[in-house]
């Protein structure tokens, strides 16, 4: 690497298996938060998981700050010396490549799903009213979470919609973080956009008189936390002894802030940054756990996974028969639980074999597309990050 502006980064190919790992923590995690009140009726003995099963949500914002660290360790430096029409439109190829034939798919079996659904008289997926022609094709071209319509359809594809416009701006953001050369200073602008982005979502949605609520602010915090965060990787070849253990304190951190007020667990952000240094770094049993074979293929397929628990959830509730609830037949509810995990599991593994990586090389070419020179005058790191991008 030559250059004052070169990122500072391991010279031999890396797959990163604990980050993949960590991305199916995340979707089950929004999976319990969503499904928790079927959780605790069927089960009520593990009402005292409560204040961590809502936090779910946060899991969505793991998979943002996930998204910026890993599109900026591949992409960034490609962008070093500026905006050019033919890399940005080949980024933008890679990234609809990714994220569009899943969601182009739960688009349709969401239509289909509403549509049985009336015509048996049955409910569907809490709040979500905003169907219609209009919404529709905001869905199609993913512009939904822009104009506030984020609970139409498929309720999950909100954060795609929301992926989307981070990948727009993805291009921006890498040629004026890529010159950041103090750690110091991405350490500074990562928190910052955290708490400048966190305080507008903040104020959006204490705001009646605002159509729509402030993800895309909270979204957009997330990302840039994560781009400044592989920022601070890059300019770190050798972090310390501590980082070795980061990712279990930074989980214990997690589990602590779960349980304490909504104004204090915010803190669970910063957290998520240290978990994601501390496992690029990090060699002890978290990582490993997530780096095992059935960890990373769970990471694999979390897109898929996420995409359709809604849905999948859907069903469920309106099969379990009401005698369940309570706990008077618990073992029959903790197979329901368990079986519900193991069915959204299941049907996320064949959407991603059938539909999501076919699609994918379809659209890249088949794997044989070779990425266009970059107009820099520096010469790309020798890094590649083998895991799956976040929703």
């Amino acid at each position: 690497m030559s250059g004052e502006n070169t990122l500072t980064v391991a010279k031999k190919p890396t797959h990163l298996k604990a980050l993949t790992g960590l991305r199916i923590i995340a979707a089950v995690w929004v999976l319990l938060h969503h499904f928790h009140d079927v959780i605790f009726g069927l089960l009520p003995g593990l009402t005292f998981l409560a204040p961590l099963f809502d936090q779910g949500w946060r899991g969505v914002d793991l998979f943002f700050m996930l998204s910026g660290f890993i599109l900026s360790y591949q992409y960034m430096d490609r962008f070093s010396a500026g905006l050019y029409r033919k890399e940005y439109l080949h980024f933008l190829r890679l990234r609809i490549a990714r994220v569009y034939p899943v969601h182009f798919l739960t688009l349709h079996t969401s239509m289909i799903l509403f549509t049985a659904a009336a015509l048996l008289g049955v409910p569907v997926q809490p709040g979500l009213s905003d169907n219609t022609f209009w919404t529709y094709l905001q869905n199609v071209f993913l512009i939904q979470a822009w104009w506030g319509h984020l609970q139409s359809w498929n309720g999950a594809s909100w954060s795609v919609s929301a992926e989307w416009f981070a990948y727009l701006l993805f291009p921006i953001a890498a040629t004026v973080i890529f010159r950041v050369r103090s750690i110091a200073l991405s350490w500074i602008v990562g928190l910052v956009s955290l708490a400048c982005f966190t305080a507008a979502y903040q104020m959006v949605n204490s705001d009646a008189t605002v159509s729509t609520d402030g993800d895309l602010f909270r979204i957009a915090g997330a990302f840039i936390a994560g781009c400044c965060l592989f920022k601070v990787y890059a300019l770190t070849p050798r972090l310390g002894r501590l980082w070795s253990v980061a990712p279990s304190l930074a989980i214990v951190l997690v589990l602590v802030l779960a349980y304490v007020p909504s104004a204090v667990s915010i803190l669970m952000l910063p957290a998520f940054g240290i978990l994601i240094l501390g496992l690029v770094r990090g060699t002890d049993g978290v990582s490993r756990m997530l780096s095992t074979k059935a960890m990373v293929h769970g990471g694999a397929i979390s897109y898929s996974f996420y995409m359709i628990h809604q849905q999948a959830l859907t069903v469920v509730r309106n099969v379990i028969p009401d005698s369940l609830y309570g706990g008077s037949l618990w073992p029959f509810g903790a197979l329901v639980v368990l079986g519900t995990l193991g069915f959204v599991y299941l049907a996320a593994h064949l959407v991603f074999r059938f539909v999501e990586e076919p699609c994918r090389k379809l659209i890249r070419g088949d794997g044989k597309h070779q990425a266009p020179v970059t107009p820099s005058a520096h010469p790309q790191p020798d890094v590649q990050l083998e895991v799956s991008k976040a929703p």
